[in-house]
């Protein structure tokens, strides 16, 4: 993801998440060679409940992108090799 896509889908978790927050939002630029993510990558380090984990994964899925959540983080990310939609 470009940095205008990552500050497009932080607006959006945060307009329709309400228990989320800029705060929570950690941005990563990759820097190996192999990583599987393309461009920048959305670390959210905190434990959510589940209403609001489904509303931040409906709006990863309406971008297409994919995560990796962990029982207190969710990363997010565009993979590599991921076509465009």
């Amino acid at each position: 993801m470009n940095i205008y896509e990552v500050l497009d889908l932080i607006k959006e978790i945060i307009d329709k998440c309400p228990q989320v927050s800029g705060a929570d939002f950690v941005l990563m630029m990759p820097k190996m060679a192999r990583s599987i993510a393309k461009g920048y990558e959305i670390h959210i380090d905190k434990p959510f409940d589940e209403k609001t984990l489904a509303c931040i994964n409906n709006i990863i899925e309406k971008h297409n992108l994919t995560s990796r959540q962990e029982p207190n983080s969710i990363l997010i990310y565009k993979k590599r090799n991921q076509k465009e939609p």
